[in-house]
C-alpha cells in the first residue's frame, strides 16, 4: 500500500519498513489509555463525564473543539469569527471573539487531562486537511500522504458533539435544560468502547455550500426524536425525547458526519455518505493528496474512497500564517519543558 523507502504517513518520524505501523495492518495505536481507578471516586456536578463516576479535581474551561485548532484558524489578534449563535439574527453574521474565550465549564480537571491526547489527534487532522488543500495550489510534486487511526477520529468527533450540544443545551430549546451525553457515548470516548453497528464515521462525497466554508469550520449538530417502537412496528411518540443522533463537521468545505444512530437511506443518499472510507484523496491533474484512515474492523486498503476534485480553495497565505502559529507554539512549549 505504501512505498517501504518513503516516512510513514502516521508522522511518527520512521521509514514505512521500519515503523511499527506496518504490523498492525496500517492502523495507527489508538491514543485511548486505561486509567487507574481512584481511591475515592465521585461525581462532579456540572462535568458532562459525571455518569462515570470517576470525576477528579475542580471544574476547568474545556474547547468544545480542540484549542490548538481554533488557534490556527485565528487571526494574528487572536480572534476568530463565530456564527449561528445566540442572540445573532442571521446564521451568516460574524461575531469576533478571542479563541481562548470559547471554552465552557463542562468538564472537571481529570476528564479534561483524558481529552487531551484526543484533542491533539484532533488538531494534526486539521492541519492535515489544510496541507492537502495547500498541495494542491502548489508546484506538481510527489503524492502527499498521511495516516490516522480511525476510531480514534470518531472518538474525538464524538467528543465535539458532546461539548457543543451540551455547552449549548440551555439555549437550544430542541433539548431539555438537564440533558446530559448517555453513559454508552461516555464509555466510547472516555473508555474507548466501539460503537454500536452501523454508526461512526461517514465520508460525504458532495462538499457542503454554507457560507464561507472555505475558510472556515462547521459543526452542525442534528438533532431528532428517539422513540420506542411498539410490537406492531409503530412508533411509540413522546413528547420531548429529542437528542443529537449526528453531527456534520465541515473542514473547509470537506464534510464529513458522525452518526450516533443509525442513518436513514435518504440521509445517506443525500450526503452520498460512505460508511467509515478508508481513504480521502484531494486531486488534481498536477497534484494528489491523501488521507488514510486505519480502522480494527477494516483495513485500510479496502472499501471505497472519497474524492474531492477541483472543488475546494484554500488561501495559501492563511496556511502559511497558520504553520507559522504552530510552529511558534511547539517552540514555547519546548522552552517550558526545558525550563
Amino acid at each position: 500500500m505504501f512505498d517501504e523507502n518513503i516516512p510513514c504517513p502516521c508522522q511518527s518520524g520512521m521509514l514505512v519498513k521500519d515503523c511499527a505501523c506496518k504490523g498492525r495492518g496500517f492502523v495507527p495505536k489508538s491514543v485511548i489509555k486505561a486509567r487507574k481507578k481512584l481511591w475515592k471516586p465521585g461525581r462532579r456536578r456540572g462535568c458532562y463525564a459525571n455518569a462515570l463516576g470517576d470525576c477528579d479535581g475542580p471544574m476547568t474551561g474545556e474547547h468544545p473543539f480542540s484549542a490548538a485548532a481554533l488557534r490556527l484558524l485565528a487571526g494574528d489578534d487572536g480572534h476568530l469569527g463565530i456564527s449561528n449563535q445566540p442572540g445573532q439574527r442571521q446564521a451568516i453574521d460574524r461575531t469576533g471573539i478571542q479563541s481562548k474565550r470559547i471554552k465552557h465549564q463542562i468538564l472537571c480537571k481529570g476528564h479534561n487531562n483524558r481529552l487531551t491526547q484526543l484533542d491533539e489527534l484532533g488538531t494534526k487532522f486539521v492541519v492535515a486537511i489544510q496541507r492537502c488543500l495547500a498541495n494542491l495550489r502548489e508546484p506538481p510534486g510527489p503524492e502527499l500522504l498521511f495516516l490516522f487511526n480511525g476510531d480514534d477520529l470518531e472518538r474525538w468527533m464524538l467528543k465535539v458533539l458532546c461539548g457543543v450540544a451540551f455547552a449549548n443545551r440551555r439555549d437550544n430549546v430542541q433539548l431539555p435544560g438537564d440533558w446530559h451525553p448517555p453513559l454508552e457515548w461516555l464509555r466510547i470516548i472516555f473508555e474507548g468502547a466501539p460503537f454500536p453497528a452501523r454508526c461512526g464515521l461517514y465520508g460525504h462525497h458532495k462538499a457542503l455550500n454554507y457560507h464561507g466554508a472555505e475558510n472556515a469550520i462547521y459543526v452542525h449538530p442534528i438533532f431528532g426524536a428517539i422513540c420506542p417502537i411498539d410490537p406492531t412496528g409503530v412508533p411509540i411518540l413522546r413528547a420531548k425525547s429529542r437528542q443529537p443522533v449526528a453531527c456534520i463537521l465541515s473542514f473547509f468545505k470537506c464534510a464529513m458526519s458522525l452518526c450516533v444512530f443509525p442513518p436513514t437511506q435518504r440521509f445517506i443518499r443525500d450526503n452520498a455518505a460512505i460508511f467509515r472510507p478508508p481513504k480521502q484523496t484531494f486531486s488534481l491533474p498536477t497534484n494528489r493528496a491523501s488521507i488514510w484512515m486505519g480502522w480494527r474492523s477494516q483495513p485500510p486498503e479496502s472499501g471505497v474512497k472519497v474524492c474531492h476534485r477541483k472543488e475546494i480553495a484554500y488561501p495559501t497565505a492563511g496556511l502559511v500564517a497558520g504553520k507559522l502559529r504552530l510552529e511558534a507554539m511547539s517552540k514555547r512549549k519546548a522552552q517550558r519543558r526545558k525550563k
